[in-house]
């Protein structure tokens, strides 16, 4: 379903400003355009039905005038987009910045993005603090280590499997809990069924790893050893095919939060059913 906006919305700022030809002569600057568009995000916020707002980056179109892609969920779960655009003009010793969203195209969030969403935000509640920073300051100890060469693909398998196992390992249950929600889900569309997959099979996968919290640790006691192919740690050729798996497990979730963000999820949300991105 698309339909015009919901609501088209001024406001005005005016301000004195002391000396015309300074006036003139001075543009509207980003910033200033940027505050007033909040503001009027704002407004929308406090007077229609819009529970969340979005500005995306400036555009300018003259010295005196921006606009700024703009994104709006209400409360009946549309996702409203258009242009709020901010102009400043100099009348006298006056300064008025003026901002204006304009025509909306808007469109009924769907079921299925919306389930997704909601097992998403409980998910983001149970979410706790990872071991990612212990973990890596224990890969920095070990930078000096000398690792034969033949070993290194080894030992990176292993600082990987410690980061990757930083991040699950304090969140097992809540990720165990949002896999369960989202197999629930009601969809047939691909991206979305690929994504819940993903997130199925990356939990999966990261539990069968081998436990590393203390990465240098375990390289040293290696090292200890002589660097002897069986007292590896891991089994290279089993981590290899965990990694294609969880490679591409993140590539499906990560499309399917770009779907979500498109269909206008919470970008919070999106983030939190992204949270692989950055490992």
């Amino acid at each position: 379903m698309s339909t015009r906006g919901l609501f088209v919305a001024v406001a005005l700022a005016v301000a004195l400003f002391a000396g015309t030809a300074t006036a003139q002569a001075a543009g509207l600057t980003v910033r200033q355009a940027k505050r007033a568009a909040i503001r009027l995000g704002h407004k929308q916020q406090r007077t229609q039905d819009v529970v969340a707002f979005q500005l995306g980056r400036p555009h300018r179109v003259s010295r005196n005038q921006i606009y700024f892609p703009y994104a709006a969920r209400t409360k009946g779960r549309n996702y409203c987009k258009g242009r709020l655009t901010v102009k400043r003009r100099v009348r006298g010793n006056r300064i008025e910045i003026a901002s204006r969203i304009g025509k909306q195209r808007c469109k009924q969030i769907p079921a299925d993005a919306v389930a997704v969403e909601s097992a998403t935000r409980k998910l983001r509640r149970g979410l706790r603090a990872t071991r990612t920073g212990s973990v890596r300051r224990s890969i920095a100890r070990c930078k000096s280590l000398d690792v034969p060469k033949s070993r290194r693909s080894t030992a990176r398998a292993v600082n990987a499997i410690a980061v990757v196992e930083a991040v699950e390992g304090p969140n097992d249950k809540a990720l165990g809990a949002f896999v369960k929600r989202l197999r629930n889900v009601q969809t047939d569309r691909k991206v979305l069924v690929n994504g819940v997959d993903g997130w199925t099979d990356w939990v999966a996968a990261v539990r069968s790893l081998p436990a590393i919290p203390y990465p240098c640790a375990t390289l040293r006691r290696w090292a200890d050893k002589d660097w002897a192919q069986d007292q590896a740690p891991i089994d290279i050729a089993s981590f290899r095919a965990v990694d294609r798996r969880t490679t591409a497990d993140e590539r499906a979730i990560h499309q399917a939060a770009g779907f979500l963000g498109r269909v206008g999820v919470f970008p919070r949300l999106v983030l939190t059913f992204d949270l692989l991105r950055d490992l």
